[in-house]
């Protein structure tokens, strides 16, 4: 039996999802005095959305209660997934047996159907390892064949030195467990955190038909803002429409996110030169008569029907953050959401971080920085160069390293021009 620890704060929420996503049974921890929290619910919607049936429920902290533990919000959560396998038990750190402990979540593992699935691992962790290379992390499903692992991101087959597990390295794939791949140098991209690697290839589409895990369903969700979540991806709900049959409810979706956001996470070069041997330059002929389409720093840029109507906004946003690459940091919420949106989707303003905007100006100003440097560049290079603070050149980097301008190439955080 393979145990997968997760973190349970909201900071790391990719990295859970990561963790339990080939997890067979869920071992799920409830904090008595807190009880049901924020968190919590968070990751039981995440949890039954993946269709896990099998939960343990554990309430710790038992000892420090004046009275009984209090079950009720988890009761009205069960009541409402009669699929749902579970058991309840109760840790009290100075009377409870942890050999009787262990002894019932083991006679509980024994009455657990599986199902079978399709072998993959999600991606938690992704980084560089000197004189090793690149590595990534995750938990891996039963039967995963590493030797034809696909990245799903870009449908390709994925090159890896080595294979290990507990620090030793793997000779089996016979039950789900915790591996870190090395990868070679000859793979031309690399799988982040939150990427998905199968033994399938994954065709995307904007229309899904989905079953539903459960038949009867809360009609009020269907209203505002819906998403739906594919791993660590999400994408916004435009229609929906339920189909009921005799046993089973399910789903017509339809999603906005259209093939944009795939094409210029994988860059404009590697997804049609690579995959479909057209050339950047033939693409730029293309788009040269369309009013609202046009390629720009490997990205596929969609320009907004009444652009006027956002040159205030758009004006207003630039005078606030100011001409300097060590933006003024502004309030987004005291400008209108639905214009915000625009300007990002036309590729005038960036998000950079939580905090930082920038607008397409400074953006520029960075491409011509890194014009400038060597081909390989550490980050006081890049400091130096463009006279920012640790604050804003490393998320100016990452940002830069997104739109393939610049790629991460050690743990140092130096970087090659692309």
């Amino acid at each position: 039996m393979t145990v997968v620890d997760v973190p349970g704060h909201k900071d790391f929420f990719k990295n859970t999802i990561a963790g339990f996503a080939n997890a067979d049974v869920i071992l799920f921890i409830i904090d008595s005095i807190e009880n049901w929290s924020e968190q919590s619910e968070q990751h039981f919607q995440s949890l039954t959305s993946l269709n896990k049936k099998n939960f343990i429920f554990v309430f710790t902290k038992i000892d420090l209660l004046e009275g009984d533990v209090n079950k009720e919000v988890l009761s009205a959560k069960l009541s409402s997934h009669e699929n749902i396998n579970y058991q309840i038990i109760e840790f009290n750190k100075k009377n409870s047996n942890r050999k009787s402990l262990c002894q019932s979540i083991h006679n509980f593992i024994k009455t657990c159907e599986f199902e079978e699935k399709t072998p993959t691992l999600w991606v938690d962790r992704s980084f560089i390892i000197d004189g090793t290379g690149k590595v990534i992390t995750g938990t891996a499903s039963k039967n995963l064949d590493y030797e034809n692992l696909i990245y799903n991101l870009h449908n390709e087959k994925l090159q890896i030195k080595e294979v290990q597990s507990k620090h030793q390295k793997n000779h089996d794939n016979d039950v789900t467990k915790r591996v870190a791949l090395s990868l070679k140098k000859t793979n031309k991209n690399f799988p982040e955190r939150g990427d998905l690697l199968s033994n399938e290839k994954i065709y995307f589409s904007n229309n899904l038909f989905i079953k539903l895990n459960n038949k009867d369903v809360d009609k009020s969700i269907l209203k505002g803002t819906l998403r739906l979540f594919f791993g660590t991806c999400n994408a916004h709900v435009t229609k929906i429409k339920l189909v009921n049959s005799e046993k089973e409810t399910f789903a017509i979706v339809s999603l906005s996110k259209d093939n944009t956001d795939l094409i210029n996470k994988s860059g404009v070069k590697d997804f049609f030169q690579n995959k479909y041997q057209i050339s950047t330059d033939t693409l730029e002929k293309l788009t040269k008569d369309k009013e609202n389409i046009n390629i720009s720093n490997n990205q596929v840029i969609k320009e907004i029907d009444n652009f006027e109507n956002l040159e205030n906004q758009y004006i207003k946003i630039k005078e606030l953050l100011g001409e300097a690459l060590d933006v003024n940091i502004i309030n987004t919420k005291e400008f209108d959401r639905n214009d915000m949106k625009s300007l990002f989707i036309s590729k005038k303003i960036y998000r950079v971080d939580s905090k930082i905007i920038i607008s397409d100006k400074h953006l520029k100003q960075l491409v011509e920085i890194i014009g400038f440097m060597p081909n390989k560049f550490s980050v006081k290079d890049f400091k130096d160069k463009s006279n920012l603070s640790r604050k804003y050149a490393i998320p100016y980097l990452e940002l830069l390293d997104k739109i393939g301008i610049t790629q991460k190439i050690d743990k140092a955080g130096s970087r090659k021009k692309l």
